[in-house]
Parts: C-alpha cells; structure tokens; sequence
C-alpha cells in the first residue's frame, strides 16, 4: 500500500525492518512490524517547528508537548504561530485521526488530532504519525503508551541534561501487530478496562474529599471541646 500510493520525488524507499532478536514470540497470525511500515510513505514520521515565537491571536494552532495531558490534547492551552513559519513547516501539518508522539523531555506521551486542530502543527519535540488505514490507528497508539514501547523509547533515549529519542528509531519502533479484527477487539476491551479505572479513581478522589472534610470537623471540635458529643454520619 505504502509503495501504490507513493507520489513523491525520487524512487520510493522501502522501510526498514525493527530489529526482533530480544523481542518475544508472537501468537500465530501475528508479526512484528516497524512504526514507519505502518505509516503513510507521503506524510511520513517527522517533527515539527524548531522556533514557534511569539504567540499570534489569529496564527495557526500548534502543539508541545505539555500541552498532551492525559491521552489527549488540552485544546485550551494551545498557542498558536504565524501562519509564515507554519507553511515553513508545512510537512508536519495535522489532519484529523493523526497521532502525536512526545520525542523530547517527556516523550512516550502519545495523543490522537482531534478535529479541530486540523491544518495545526507541532515543535520539534513532537513526532507526527499519518497511520495507514489498513492498520487501527488506536491500536498503534495503545500499543505505544504500553511497557513494551515505553521501554523501547528508554532504551534509545539520548541526552544529558534533556533525553530524547531521534526520528529515526521512532521509525524503527517495533509493533506487535495481529489481525485487524483481533486489533480492533484488544481496544475496545482495553478502552472498558480502562474506564473501569477512571470510574474507581473519580470514586477515590470523592471519598478523599469526605474524608479531609470529616478530619477537619473531627480538629475543630476537638479543639472546641465539643469532641465528645460529636458523632460522625455518613
């Protein structure tokens, strides 16, 4: 597919393959594949603007990476350029669906371009991933915030006082990749797990709330001398 829809300059290049000698053994039907292998050969892996400059109120909307928080895009921090140093760097313009990988400071976050950041861009410490539709792009982006690639990115990190990890093995990022029916089932049953979890921590987060509010009524009486009399209800 990469090689069909290929229309760019020069001879089209065949990606290069991950390296899976310390990798584990896959269930049947399965294969590892490399991060680029799964991407658009035309909008390929790339980062973005080096020096976004002075916020413009009507410029073009990019992304670093503290504004990735959480899996997604805190739309209501962005900033945005000047549409002259965006069409600089017009070979990391975002469409709808694309992924964004932290590749400096912070990196391993990984968020989905939500619909209005179309036409926006990022900094250098972003990578930009056009998945190819053949693959579900939400199954590449699980599997890139899970251990497996987590420790990938440690492991080729560079830097000293500022780690990041180069394009260049961002491309070779090794991905477990099975069936597209079996993808599809891994993220939906990994999207119920996880909202079972925000359920309980938005239940954890409220009885801590009760909790400091009872430990503080529990002070203040004591100190008023009314301790005795007083009986927690629920």
């Amino acid at each position: 597919e990469r090689r069909a829809k290929w229309n760019g300059k020069g001879e089209y290049k065949t990606p290069s393959e991950p390296n899976i000698d310390n990798l584990l053994k896959l269930p049947k039907q399965w294969t590892w594949s490399g991060l680029e292998q799964l991407t658009s050969a035309v909008r390929v892996i790339c980062y973005g603007i080096l020096m976004p400059k002075e916020h413009v109120p009507d410029g073009v909307l990019y992304v670093k990476v503290k504004d990735m928080k959480g899996d997604r895009v805190d739309l209501a921090s962005l900033q945005r350029t000047s549409p002259k140093i965006a069409a600089a760097y017009a070979r990391a313009s975002l469409k709808r669906g694309d992924l964004l990988l932290a590749i400096r400071g912070t990196y391993g976050r990984v968020a989905e371009v939500p619909p209005e950041l179309e036409g926006g861009n990022i900094t250098q410490d972003t990578a930009r991933l056009d998945v190819t539709s053949l693959v579900d792009h939400r199954y590449v982006a699980t599997h890139l915030r899970s251990e497996a690639s987590q420790a990938f990115f440690r492991r080729v990190a560079r830097g000293v006082a500022v780690k990041g990890v180069n394009i260049g093995d961002v491309r070779l990022t090794p991905i477990a990749l099975p069936t597209l029916a079996e993808q599809k089932e891994i993220v939906a049953e990994v999207e119920r797990r996880l909202s079972v979890i925000e359920e309980l921590e938005v239940a954890v987060d409220a009885n801590l709330t009760r909790a400091d509010r009872l430990r503080q009524a529990i002070l203040t009486r004591a100190f008023a001398g009314k301790l005795v009399n007083f009986a927690l209800k629920k």
